[in-house]
């Protein structure tokens, strides 16, 4: 896109989504909309041809599918949509209906003409690190995404450890200053290097004696 975006993460629970195209590119699309979102996303699939996985998609009733070219009225009542085929006046195409309409779109072979791009990501659980590189290397951007991935993968049950020990500071301290102070403590670098060590005993330990040392110091004050 020749700038940096604006960067945002999606819940487009209940929206209608349409993914135009059947090919590897399409299914790569698709898939990620179905691993990240619910039931309540209905997805429609335009195109006349489609891969093995997107038929088992819709044999299980997971997608929709239009067996057939698409025709701008596919469009209608879309929150989200991806021109993912292999005929570029065809995307720019389908871009320009949804810039008409101000419907999100990702165009996969020219990214400059939607409004959105797909990042590469990196996951840990609830963990999401997500790199771009404006469209000029996808490779790149994968492969980044890898190593990430690779760094940070007992960062899972760090976010779990974490998640717990918010729900204990805010049942038990009062001022917000303190629970901020606690929390700042939690994510501090000494505790991150022993989740990339893989000390997740210790880990546990040194956030429960955190707790207990400085729930202490706010008491006595």
């Amino acid at each position: 896109m020749g700038e940096t975006g604006y960067a945002v993460i999606l819940n487009p629970y209940g929206w209608r989504c349409v993914v135009v195209g059947g090919g590897g590119v399409a299914e790569r699309r698709l898939e990620g909309l179905l691993q990240h979102t619910d039931s309540s996303v209905t997805v429609t699939v335009v195109s006349p041809t489609v891969t093995a996985t997107i038929e088992r998609r819709v044999r299980g009733e997971q997608v929709s599918w239009l067996d057939r070219e698409f025709e701008d009225q596919d469009l209608t009542g879309a929150s989200l949509v991806f021109a993912a085929t292999d005929d570029r006046e065809l995307n720019a195409r389908v871009a320009e209906r949804c810039r008409e309409q101000g419907i999100l779109v990702n165009v996969v072979d020219a990214p400059e003409l939607g409004s959105f791009q797909v990042p590469a990501v990196a996951e840990a659980g609830e963990l999401q690190i997500a790199v771009s590189t404006g469209g000029a290397a996808p490779s790149l951007a994968g492969e980044l995404a890898r190593e990430l991935q690779e760094q940070y993968r007992d960062f899972d049950e760090y976010l779990r450890l974490l998640r717990e020990f918010r729900t204990e500071v805010q049942q038990r301290i009062t001022d917000p200053e303190r629970r901020a102070e606690l929390l700042r403590h939690a994510v501090g670098p000494e505790l991150r290097v022993l989740v990339r060590e893989a000390r997740l005993d210790e880990l546990r330990d040194r956030l429960e004696r955190l707790l207990v040392d400085k729930g202490k110091e706010s008491t006595r004050r």
